[in-house]
């Protein structure tokens, strides 16, 4: 089972899934109807399929190994991954993944898709002009700005910052 830490207020939740149902009271993060918040529930899920595929590479002793089981991985699982994603943004068509504002779907993507190209398999993100384009997107919301300036550092997450 994986785990995903919210925090909020100097509390931590540990959710299975990212805990986006406890920010529905907050400006309407899960959608403003039911159709738009069945959409954001599958979006939650769509890393679930991808996180078990790449398991493996994290745990691999084996160096040379290592490097065709991310080979491997980037072209079956993360590539499809993205290309699933961009279809989502652009079937929205307003550079969100669900509606005309921003949603958990999105800050739980947002998250996945830096934390994967940072640190686990770079550049490949650079492939999906789109998904590069909602990264920088969601990046420049000054909320998200200024957390993301100020959050520390967690170096065994794929979700810290870059390294210096």
């Amino acid at each position: 089972m994986k785990s995903i830490f919210l925090a909020l207020q100097d509390a931590v939740l540990l959710t299975r899934t990212y805990g986006g149902h406890y920010l529905k009271p907050v400006e309407c993060y899960n959608g403003k109807n039911d159709w738009e918040a069945a959409q954001i529930q599958e979006l939650m899920t769509v890393f679930d399929d991808l996180g078990p595929k790449l398991y493996p590479t994290f745990f691999e002793k084996d160096e040379t190994k290592k490097v065709e089981l991310m080979k491997t991985a980037a072209e079956e699982h993360v590539k499809p991954y993205y290309a699933r994603l961009q279809k989502y943004l652009e079937e929205n068509g307003t550079g969100y993944f669900v509606g005309n504002d921003l949603t958990v779907a999105d800050i739980l993507h947002f998250v996945f898709l830096t934390g994967i190209d940072e640190g686990i398999f770079p550049g490949v993100l650079a492939e999906y002009p789109k998904l590069t384009a909602f990264v920088e997107h969601i990046q420049a919301i000054p909320k998200i700005k200024e957390w993301l300036e100020k959050r520390p550092e967690a170096p065994f997450s794929i979700l810290s910052k870059k390294k210096q």
